[in-house]
């Protein structure tokens, strides 16, 4: 009796779990890999120097604005492309 894995490959087969998988394919050492480097990001985390409260919301606050500002022009240069076609258009 075979055990298979509940994996499916690109092929549409199974691979038992006895056969070493093919790379790319969950098994253990993959999963210990990944462990790992998680392990690694969560310890360079703690080195990263988060901004404060304030400079966060005074940098969303900007990048609102300039969001805002960017949709009023787009907004606008369509507007008088559209009227600016239609005209043209009409002409013919």
């Amino acid at each position: 009796m075979r055990a298979f894995c509940v994996f499916d490959t690109p092929l549409g087969m199974y691979y038992p779990w006895h056969i070493r998988t093919p790379a790319g394919f969950f098994n253990l050492e993959t999963t210990m890999n990944l462990l790992s480097y998680l392990k690694h990001v969560r310890a360079e985390m703690k080195h990263v120097v988060w901004p404060d409260a304030s400079i966060s919301a005074s940098h969303t606050v900007i990048l609102i604005v300039i969001g805002a500002f960017t949709a009023v022009y787009l907004g606008l240069l369509d507007y008088v492309f559209t009227k600016g076609v239609a005209m043209v258009l009409s002409n013919f």
